[in-house]
């Protein structure tokens, strides 16, 4: 869905700051809502199929030191990768090192044809 890649721009390749700040992350969730992408707190089986959950990992609209973990899961980052950030970042830093694994996962999918 376009809105969805427009906003994942946003966030990991044209603004200043990541994670998505307070504001921002409940825009995003009242957007979703308004797609029909999720329900409550639950993604429709049509933002599953558009990969909401996905977005909300790449912009930060998630707990961030379970992204990494995520994203492994989705097979977008190798689970070395994820590992090597779990057993590397302090808790307090983490910002920096989830945010390149975020992109890293963001351009992979696209590259293997994902979010089009």
């Amino acid at each position: 869905m376009r809105r969805l890649n427009e906003i994942i721009d946003y966030h990991l390749f044209e603004s200043t700051s990541w994670p998505a700040n307070d504001a921002e992350v409940r825009a995003f969730w009242r957007t979703l809502e308004e797609m029909g992408l999720t329900e409550g707190t639950h993604f429709t089986d049509l933002g599953i199929e558009h990969d909401a959950p996905l977005t909300s990992y790449f912009i930060g609209a998630h707990e961030l030191m379970e992204i990494p973990m995520k994203l492994a899961k989705e097979g977008l980052i190798e689970d070395w990768e994820a590992d090597d950030f779990y057993s590397s970042s302090e808790e307090e830093n983490i910002i920096q090192p989830v945010e390149a694994l975020a992109r890293l996962a963001c351009l992979r999918m696209r590259k293997e044809g994902g979010m089009s």
